[in-house]
């Protein structure tokens, strides 16, 4: 053997070497349980374990090759099983709708018998095929249970984060790939064969529910042999609230969107602009406004209450409001609560007001004016009508929303 070869055994042999410990060396990594341990503490222990029901509520994006869909709303309801003995199979009770607008993209259901879609029952080997594609995460749930089997495997990144992984084996012989993050020991992956390829799915954008204590990921993104064909936002979670059967079954009804309700909270403040700010700012300080909070950019006028005004720059190019002598020659009027009205369009009429009008409706009377500029704004006597129920009522109109 000459030189050259002697050097090749050496270096072969220091690098095979090298990726063993000695003989007798003590393995510092967490096993395989401690790491599902740890993951399970950090999705919110028991209450994530043992949760019985989950609501989500979100949008998302479907790809069929290039061909990407937008389903603005997408909704998944979970009866979570008890027990657990394939995680690859049917289990509990599932249901997801997409919609695009008003139209209905799909439907899939399961009321722990059968399978359904949009048309009704599917037949048992589409039923199988769609379950062994879809169901996977509920062998991390189960994983500390008996009959279920850990190995860990070479650690990896999931994008970018440095990540454990096991093999997760339950108790009718399915695997079930598992990454958790070796920082925080969030789970960002899991992944299994199933009849479409090598599904797995990535989970990120995690946020925390209070009640009950679990820890949900905002965005899943769904791939098979690699190509991606869904990336879910879950915008919205609820846990362990009812969900009745009937919502699981063939021709489940519809239900409304769990997206927050959006409240308006009155008048935050009116946007203005001018090409003199500090000029139309002095007519408003003649009304009664105070100067709140002002920078090179914006003149802030408080009025009390919340309401105020902001004068800003308008641009040099944009022309000059028109003279206007009536509140019905603007488009948009903005309405301020006061303490008095009258005395409110007596300073308005002093300080150069284009017009000052009247608008009276049963006892509310609402002064109308036109400021230097060609704004329109109005003040009535303890705020607008409009959020007065009982002069509302008064006039014969029945409001709605008022809680």
């Amino acid at each position: 053997m000459n030189a050259f070869s002697a050097w090749i055994v050496r270096m072969t042999t220091m690098i095979l070497l090298a990726g063993f410990p000695p003989a007798g060396a003590a393995d510092d990594k967490p096993t395989a349980r401690e790491i599902m341990v740890n993951a399970h503490a950090a999705a919110g222990g028991d209450n994530w374990r043992k949760a019985k029901t989950l609501r989500l509520s979100g949008d998302a994006t479907l790809y069929r090759e290039s061909q990407a869909t937008k389903a603005d709303r997408y909704e998944m309801y979970r009866v979570y099983p008890r027990q657990l003995t394939g995680a690859h199979t049917t289990t509990g009770k599932f249901r997801l709708d997409a919609f695009s607008g008003e139209q209905l993209l799909f439907r899939i259901s399961n009321d722990g018998e059968r399978m359904y879609d949009q048309n009704g029952p599917m037949t048992a080997q589409a039923s199988r095929e769609l379950a062994a594609s879809s169901f996977g995460f509920s062998a991390t749930r189960f994983a500390l249970s008996n009959g279920f089997s850990l190995q860990r495997l070479p650690d990896d990144q999931v994008e970018g984060y440095e990540c454990y992984f096991l093999s997760v084996k339950d108790p009718d012989g399915g695997k079930t790939l598992v990454g958790v993050d070796r920082t925080n020991s969030l789970i960002r992956y899991v992944g299994w064969t199933t009849p479409r390829g090598w599904h797995h799915r990535l989970y990120s954008d995690f946020y925390w529910l209070d009640d009950p204590g679990f820890m949900q990921p905002g965005r899943v993104r769904h791939f098979y042999d690699g190509v991606k064909t869904a990336d879910i936002y879950w915008r919205s979670a609820r846990v362990n609230i009812d969900l009745d059967s009937s919502l699981f079954s063939a021709g489940g009804a519809d239900i409304e969107s769990d997206r927050e309700e959006i409240r308006m909270r009155g008048i935050g403040w009116h946007v203005l602009r001018s090409h003199d700010p500090g000029k139309l700012a002095q007519f408003y300080l003649a009304l009664g406004f105070r100067e709140w909070a002002s920078s090179e950019r914006i003149i802030g006028l408080h009025a009390g209450g919340g309401a105020a005004i902001e004068i800003g720059h308008l641009d040099e190019a944009s022309a000059e409001s028109p003279h206007m002598t009536t509140r019905t020659q603007s488009s948009a009027a903005v309405i301020f609560g006061t303490s008095d009205a009258a005395r409110v369009a007596e300073n308005a009429r002093a300080a150069g007001a284009m017009f000052v009008e009247t608008w009276t409706s049963g006892d509310t009377t609402l002064y109308y004016i036109g400021d230097p500029e060609g704004n329109v704004i109005g003040f009535a006597e303890d705020g607008p009508m409009w959020g007065n129920t009982e002069e509302l009522r008064r006039l014969g109109i029945e409001p709605k929303n008022t809680e």
